[in-house]
């Protein structure tokens, strides 16, 4: 309570009792005695005490979410890395969106923005209003003003941190709608449930930038926790990638050690067939030359038999029985031979092209 000017008393009296992080400070009207001085230095040292306490307890609480917050942050890059598939990455926004709601961190909406600077397109996986994932949107990234000055704060590494009214986060929502695929008639934000103004927070990591909207700006504790988010992100993501490289190489050698194979395997076969017709090569030579001798004596044979049988018709002229008698044996003796020969040429015959058959007798 102020007093008047008029009011004020002609003499004050200021005392002070120290404690370790501060002091008391007591006016009084009267000069305080020694024994109300030591009480008052009591009580200041009872203070000091259960300041002592009440710094304590905040150290102990401000480690307490640190904690929390690196779980929650060790947490986000365990679930990236264990990522597979391009669909893997649709659990990334109810994960962000389940932490920053446990941790107390006030957002209205989060995601994550894939950039392909080179395409100029970017890729925003995005939650609805009860955290559940949303297709993913792929859209260039000048589709609207705030999305085109979040990709240029991402291209300088730098925080992008800008506020909203109603009607320009709508023109928002309207152009993000637009490349919405597989919400089956739904809408990505129902527009009666946006706020008077929205406060878009991007957090730029390597590969794209973690955004959080909220009705405020976030206080600096928290716009720090989401940056660890996104370092922690972009590590994670980076090791995905690693792995999608590794899947494809892996497949690659795969393919080549399948191909590899199969050479091999043709190449035993030929090496095999090769074999095989050096085999019968060689056998087909060894029984060329007696066939062919047995060839030549068989015409010889047939020749002589046949001027033999020309002398002996001329000398017995009428004996038919007997001429036909001498030709009933020798035929049997011609046939066996006839199919011996048979046998064997074709047997030549069905040797390998590239087994150097000979040729036939």
């Amino acid at each position: 309570m102020c007093l008047p000017k008029d009011e004020l008393p002609t003499n004050f009296y200021f005392h002070t009792a120290f404690f370790e992080h501060g002091l008391m400070h007591l006016p009084a009207l009267e000069e305080m005695t020694p024994q109300q001085m030591e009480t008052a230095c009591r009580f200041a040292k009872v203070f000091g005490f259960a300041y002592e306490r009440f710094r304590e307890l905040n150290s102990a609480e401000a480690q307490a979410r640190q904690a929390e917050r690196r779980s929650g942050v060790d947490h986000i890059r365990a679930e990236i890395a264990a990522m597979r598939t391009s669909d893997d990455l649709r659990r990334v926004t109810p994960l962000l969106w389940r932490t920053l709601d446990r941790l107390g961190v006030p957002f209205y909406r989060c995601g994550v923005f894939i950039v392909d600077d080179e395409a100029g397109r970017l890729a925003m996986y995005m939650s609805d209003a009860r955290g559940d994932p949303v297709a993913s949107v792929d859209l260039p990234c000048d589709v609207h003003p705030a999305i085109a000055a979040i990709v240029d704060n991402w291209r300088r590494g730098e925080t992008f941190i800008d506020t909203l009214s109603r009607a320009e986060y709508v023109d928002l929502v309207e152009a993000l709608q637009s490349g919405i695929r597989d919400l089956q008639g739904e809408r990505y934000i129902e527009l009666e449930e946006i706020p008077d103004q929205v406060v878009m927070h991007a957090l730029p990591f390597v590969q794209g930038a973690l955004y959080v909207a909220n009705a405020g700006r976030l206080a600096p504790g928290d716009v720090a926790f989401v940056s660890d988010l996104a370092a922690a992100f972009s590590v994670a993501y980076s090791r995905y990638f690693d792995f999608q490289a590794l899947e494809a190489q892996n497949r690659q050698l795969e393919e080549a050690l399948t191909q590899l194979g199969t050479a091999q395997q043709q190449l035993v076969l030929q090496e095999k067939m090769a074999s095989l017709g050096n085999l019968v090569a060689g056998v087909a030579h060894e029984m060329n030359t007696p066939l062919g001798t047995i060839h030549s004596g068989k015409d010889t044979l047939q020749r002589s038999v046949l001027r033999l049988q020309e002398r002996l018709d001329d000398i017995a002229p009428n004996s038919a029985a007997d001429s036909t008698n001498r030709s009933t044996a020798v035929a049997p003796t011609d046939r066996s031979y006839s199919e011996t020969h048979r046998r064997c040429t074709k047997l030549m015959d069905q040797a390998p092209p590239h087994s150097g058959r000979p040729a036939r007798p």
